[in-house]
């Protein structure tokens, strides 16, 4: 995905062309920069520089790529070609080291400005601060994602996943919380995948005194067994679930 912004090289702002959402973990995406029309100047190409400060604080310094200039040219009294400055382009390539955490990627660009006999005007041009946000797609329900069908894909993955690690625990808990597991001294008691055991024999790869769940494929342990209570609701868009303790150690998923 590429997307375009624009630098006004007098005002040092940056526009995009439209509202930038990047996606956590989006890889690969291109910000393409022009600037237009800087007139009796030019950037320094080698010394252009992006400095971003991503979301989780980590400073980086980005090298563009493909950076191209073009000359702006008019006719001077006497019909002949004049530069009056140039129109500059180069790219950002985000990849997964810059989408890697959500929240707020502040950057500018920095670079040395020429005159038109390649004289240096400027060390230290740069751009105000500009800034997009990374978000997750878990975030926002499915009208969010009707016009990017990678988007709703994504977004769609993630939601059944965490459907999956919900279930799981639902049964974890209710099987603690709600009516008592059985007490088995075989694995081959443990026959409904739906209930919670209580393991009390001395089969090799189980521990007696745990509780056993089954996790969609085999039986997995839970811990030594102990009382256990657990609420789980909804408050707005969140998923609550409140647990006492079993054993001093909490019930988590």
């Amino acid at each position: 995905m590429t997307y375009n912004f624009y630098i006004d090289p007098i005002r040092r702002t940056v526009t995009p062309e439209a509202m930038t959402v990047l996606w956590l973990d989006q890889d690969v995406t291109t910000i393409h920069f022009t600037v237009d029309d800087f007139e009796g100047f030019t950037f320094d190409g080698a010394s252009i520089l992006i400095k971003a400060v991503l979301p989780d604080r980590t400073q980086v310094e980005i090298t563009p790529e493909n950076f191209s200039t073009e000359p702006i040219t008019t006719e001077d009294d006497e019909g002949q070609t004049v530069i009056t400055g140039y129109s500059t382009s180069f790219d950002w390539t985000l990849t997964l080291e810059h989408t890697r955490a959500v929240g707020l990627l502040t950057y500018s660009i920095c670079a040395i400005v020429l005159n038109l006999d390649g004289e240096t005007v400027d060390k230290e041009w740069h751009t105000l601060n500009d800034s997009f946000q990374i978000r997750d797609h878990i975030h926002f329900n499915g009208s969010d994602d009707q016009d990017d069908p990678a988007a709703a894909a994504t977004n769609a993955e993630k939601i059944a996943a965490l459907k999956a690690q919900i279930g799981k625990l639902i049964t974890k808990v209710n099987g603690i919380a709600g009516g008592g597991p059985a007490v088995v001294t075989q694995a081959a008691d443990m026959t409904d995948q739906s209930k919670i055991y209580i393991y009390a024999g001395t089969e090799t790869g189980f521990a007696k005194g745990s509780w056993y769940f089954y996790n969609g494929s085999s039986w997995e342990a839970g811990g030594e067994y102990g009382e256990a209570a657990a609420e789980i609701y909804v408050e707005g868009s969140s998923l609550v679930i409140n647990t006492n303790l079993v054993n001093g150690n909490e019930v988590s998923y």
